[in-house]
């Protein structure tokens, strides 16, 4: 199921795009780009699919539109969800912009569309991981804790510009 809309799969293809641009020219305006693209999809409440462990499998299978957290109460939210070993051994929670890049994940374990400001907090708080992963099957670029912790501090600042620049582009379009 996906219910994001033309405008939300539009974004998260930037996010991929920008990353893309990024390691073909690794400057710091290219990094920006990744953030800022990033912040805009929090802001607007943007989900992302998240494979989870398969111990939910057959409850998500009675009821798809459940949500995973409230169905396991007693199963903490470090177990929940699957966590990619990056090659130097570190932990990280993945995020992926679209279903294509889960890859065999996509096949083994259930999948959910989750906000990605709480795979971003999720990642903050728990302990033993090192950030979150985008895209840990291609392009890998990497939201250490100091991005994080910085993305989640200012995410109202964010959100408070967003809804000016959409308050002036609708009063724009009333003149």
């Amino acid at each position: 199921m996906n219910d994001r809309t033309e405008d939300e799969s539009l974004n998260s293809v930037f996010i991929k795009d920008y990353i893309k641009e990024y390691f073909e020219n690794e400057t710091e305006e290219n990094a920006f780009m990744i953030y800022g693209q990033l912040m805009l999809r929090v802001c607007e409440g943007g989900k992302a699919p998240m494979p989870l462990m398969n111990i939910t499998s057959v409850a998500l299978s009675l009821d798809p539109d459940a949500d995973a957290k409230d169905m396991f109460t007693d199963i903490p939210d470090s177990e929940l969800y699957v966590k990619i070993k990056g090659k130097n051994g570190r932990y990280w929670l993945p995020l992926f912009t679209d279903r294509s890049e889960m890859q065999e994940l996509a096949d083994t374990n259930p999948v959910k569309e989750v906000p990605i400001k709480e795979i971003f907090e999720l990642a903050h708080s728990l302990p033993g991981l090192n950030g979150v992963l985008i895209n840990p099957f291609t392009d890998g670029f990497t939201l250490v804790q100091e991005q994080l912790s910085i993305m989640l501090e200012t995410e109202p600042d964010w959100k408070e510009a967003l809804e000016n620049a959409q308050r002036s582009a609708q009063a724009g379009e009333t003149d």
